[in-house]
C-alpha cells in the first residue's frame, strides 16, 4: 500500500550473502522457515561441488512419481535411496542395488526380493570374541549370535538364550 513494508530478504552488501526470513549469515543463502518447490515434471534439488572431486547431490522427485536421494561421484561411484511404487526402498552403490528395505520390514542385503527379516544372501560376519569379552547374554537379549574364539572345544559360534551364552554345537554354556 506504499506505507507498509514487510523485510522479504536481506542481501549483505558487502559479500552479497542473502537472508531471508533472517539476516544474512556465513553462507551464500540461508532460509528460515520451510523452503517450497512444485513442478508438473520432475522436481529437483541439485548440490554440486564444482571442485575437482565433482561430486553432486540430489534430491527430489523424478519423472516417474517417486520419491529419490542421490550422490554422484564417479559413475561407479553412484549412491541412491528412492521410494518404488510397492514402497520398497533401495540403496543403490556402484551402479548395482546393494540394499533393499520391503515395505513389510524386511531386509535384503545382496537380494531383491528378502523373504525373512533380514535376508543376505552371500556370507555373514559377526563380530569375534574372547569368553571374557562377550557382552552381558541378557543386555544383548535372546537370540545374539557371537564368534568365539577361545571356546571349549575350539572356535565356534555361541548364541544367547537372554540370560548365558551357549555353544551351537552342543547347546552348553561357553
Amino acid at each position: 500500500d506504499g506505507t507498509g513494508w514487510t523485510q522479504a530478504f536481506t542481501v549483505d552488501r558487502a559479500n552479497g550473502h542473502v537472508g531471508i526470513g533472517k539476516a544474512p549469515g556465513p553462507v551464500r543463502l540461508e532460509v528460515s522457515g520451510s523452503l517450497r518447490m512444485t513442478s508438473s515434471v520432475a522436481s529437483f534439488l541439485q548440490l554440486i561441488n564444482t571442485g575437482a572431486g565433482g561430486t553432486q547431490a540430489w534430491i527430489g522427485i523424478p519423472d516417474w512419481n517417486r520419491s529419490a536421494f542421490y550422490i554422484y561421484g564417479a559413475q561407479a561411484d553412484i549412491m541412491s535411496v528412492f521410494d518404488t511404487p510397492t514402497r520398497s526402498h533401495r540403496l543403490f552403490a556402484g551402479g548395482s542395488e546393494r540394499i533393499r528395505i520391503a515395505s513389510g520390514g524386511e531386509v535384503g542385503v545382496g537380494t531383491a526380493n528378502p523373504t525373512a527379516r533380514l535376508h543376505v544372501a552371500g556370507p555373514v560376519r559377526t563380530a569375534t570374541y574372547l569368553k571374557a569379552a562377550l557382552p552381558s547374554a541378557a543386555s544383548v537379549g535372546a537370540g545374539t549370535l557371537a564368534y568365539v574364539s577361545d571356546a571349549a572345544g575350539g572356535a565356534q559360534f555361541a548364541y544367547s538364550d537372554g540370560a548365558q551364552w551357549l555353544k551351537m554345537r552342543d547347546g552348553t554354556a561357553v
